[in-house]
């Protein structure tokens, strides 16, 4: 993913850029043919290997307030490669414009199915800037390349190690699925993408499902486990207000932040018995 062409006004609180979005097929390259196959002496070949699925190339501009000289834009990049918050923002910028895009088309075609991405799906992500006529072919005149995630290699090893642990306990019925777990995910993909709407409503419905599901009787005895259940709890009427305001139109700043708020909550309470249960 490409995120280039944002100014220093922006960072600044500025109201939103105008934001195009380039979402191009690179074809991949057929991979190379074995000499042995070739010959049939392998594996009865003779056939072409198949060919490696499609690349998308995806540019965001943000054009709202075009840099005034190549120096400002190249001061402007050289500060945004050197903070880890800036590159985070700026990344998190461009996935949310992307997967708006996607939200847009899935709900238009009607696909109940839709595909939304995050910054550590990305082959590589790269930021910069260019002229009007390089943007538009989505061609960057200067850019640094920021990898395809920025957690540390042995931390990505041992998340995808937990993961992969837990799906195979699921898969053999040792593990189960709650209710409350997909209701928050759906909920912090709504609230991730901007769905404040939606958000609420996940989120209203899935704090109702943990707390059928994971404060009853026989609930874990975990350190923070009945605190956060108390907070949980005192929350709840705050979240339904919140959801029966999202039925009727856009949030204020208060639902919108404890909505938030409790998504960050139950999210805690999640993670602190998949870690120390499962």
């Amino acid at each position: 993913m490409q995120a280039p062409a944002v100014s220093a006004d922006q960072e600044s609180g500025d109201p939103e850029p105008a934001v195009v979005l380039l979402i191009r097929t690179i074809a991949a390259s057929r991979a190379p043919r074995s000499r042995r196959r070739d010959r049939g002496s392998s594996t009865g070949g003779g056939t072409d290997d198949p060919q490696a699925p499609p690349v998308a190339r995806v540019t965001v501009i943000l054009s709202g307030h075009p840099f005034k000289a190549e120096s400002e834009a190249e001061q402007w990049l050289h500060r945004a490669v050197s903070d880890q918050q800036a590159q985070d923002r700026i990344v998190g910028q461009g996935i949310a414009v992307l997967n708006r895009a996607l939200h847009a088309a899935a709900v238009s075609a009607a696909d109940p199915h839709p595909l939304e991405v995050n910054a550590g799906r990305a082959m590589a992500i790269r930021l910069g800037h260019g002229t009007g006529d390089q943007l538009a072919e989505g061609i960057l005149e200067r850019s640094r390349d920021l990898g395809s995630t920025r957690v540390r290699r042995g931390d990505q090893r041992r998340i995808e190690m937990q993961h992969r642990e837990r799906t195979a306990a699921v898969l053999g019925g040792r593990v189960k699925i709650d209710v409350c777990e997909t209701m928050l995910m759906r909920g912090r993909a709504d609230l991730d993408a901007g769905r404040i709407r939606e958000a609420a409503l996940q989120v209203r419905d899935g704090v109702d499902s943990m707390l059928i599901e994971l404060d009853g009787p026989g609930a874990p005895d975990l350190p923070g486990h009945a605190a956060d259940f108390e907070t949980l709890r005192e929350s709840r009427e705050a979240v339904e207000s919140a959801a029966r305001a999202a039925m009727a139109g856009d949030l204020d700043q208060p639902d919108r932040e404890i909505v938030a708020e409790t998504l960050e909550l139950a999210e805690r309470i999640l993670r602190r018995r998949r870690i120390l249960l499962d």
